[in-house]
């Protein structure tokens, strides 16, 4: 999986680390591996969430 990141989603992350560490001022280091790994696993898990959702829906149908 490829994932673009722009500056505004750099900026952004940024702020939200700096907001949630006390207004930290230093660098900030995004690791693309890493955050394409998260991405992915938290996509799979709305995914599998979500087909479970539809076959319990499907089930309470018929």
């Amino acid at each position: 999986m490829k994932l673009d990141v722009t500056k505004e989603d750099g900026h952004t992350i940024s702020e939200y680390l700096r907001a949630a560490y006390g207004g930290y001022s230093g660098p900030v280091f995004i690791d693309i591996n890493r955050l394409v790994d998260l991405n992915m696993t938290c996509s799979r898990l709305v995914v599998m969430a979500y087909l479970m959702k539809q076959q319990w829906f499907w089930r309470a149908k018929q």
